[in-house]
């Protein structure tokens, strides 16, 4: 299993908002998989090409912009910060 630093922004109308989060998997990253585990079932809205965290009201919209492996030894450091 692999622990990954995930970067996503978050849109919300006028402003912008970057944020980082960890996750743990087996296999190949995947965004949808980090948007469900962050925020549940959300519909993805090709339109925007980003998730939409309103459940259809179209604000506040995710996407993710980078993914970064975490050696073991780091991931417990990065839980205390984020």
């Amino acid at each position: 299993m692999k622990t990954y630093l995930v970067t996503f922004e978050i849109r919300d109308g006028d402003n912008e908002y970057e944020q980082k989060g960890l996750i743990s998997i087996n296999g190949e990253p995947e965004d949808e998989a980090f948007i469900s585990e962050e925020y549940g079932d959300v519909p993805y809205c090709s339109l925007n090409d980003a998730w939409d965290l309103g459940y259809g009201n179209g604000y506040p919209l995710a996407t993710v912009s980078s993914w970064t492996e975490v050696k073991a030894e780091h991931v417990e450091i990065l839980k205390r910060y984020l």
